[in-house]
């Protein structure tokens, strides 16, 4: 068990209990827009405790917290995000992204893109030219690592997203804020 930062748009956060699933945690990381989908993962999950079952009896074992994702260099710290445009015409500029952790902003400082055809990757480049996404079918997706120069932010800190000036769509800003909430998450595994 533990937390993680679970990404939404608005005024308050959707109501969810804790995940209990691989596949929920994913759901949970995705926001539907009208032109696009967003994955957001802050790459930040913080893992409490731990059961075990000796025979018939559950063991809950508390845990230091601890990191459960891989940790960046101490100045470097990477957001992943998925883009899947359902409309042409959408331009997306990943330099225009900014972070901002307890009041504190951030630009990225460089961008490792990845793109999918029919499910194959097709490019992967390090990128810091505003990108194109141009004429492209529900088929195509982007992944892109947006890296700061800052340290991994916790579950419990202040984060925000900007993307109000990196996505334009048929020319007009179509970007959000995307704010992000402490959310349990409980999974098991054999």
């Amino acid at each position: 068990m533990g937390y993680f930062s679970m990404p939404y748009v608005g005024e308050k956060p959707p109501f969810c209990g804790a995940s209990s699933s691989h596949a929920t945690l994913f759901r949970m990381r995705k926001i539907q827009f009208e032109d696009f989908v967003l994955e957001v993962n802050l790459n930040n999950m913080v893992q409490t405790s731990h059961t075990a079952w000796a025979g018939p009896v559950p063991l809950r074992l508390d845990l230091e917290t601890r990191s459960a994702t891989i940790e960046n260099s101490s100045d470097h710290y990477c957001v992943e995000i998925s883009f899947i445009p359902k409309k042409k015409a959408i331009v997306f500029r990943p330099e225009h992204v900014i972070l901002t952790i307890n009041g504190h902003s951030f630009n990225v400082v460089n961008t490792l893109t990845s793109q999918y055809i029919n499910g194959k990757r097709e490019v992967t480049e390090i990128n810091s030219d505003p990108i194109a996404l141009v004429n492209l079918g529900k088929r195509y997706s982007y992944d892109f690592s947006l890296c700061f120069k800052t340290r991994k932010p916790t579950p419990d800190q202040l984060i925000k997203l900007d993307f109000s000036m990196a996505i334009q769509v048929s020319g007009q800003e179509k970007g959000q804020l995307i704010h992000f909430r402490k959310t349990r998450y409980r999974h098991g595994y054999t």
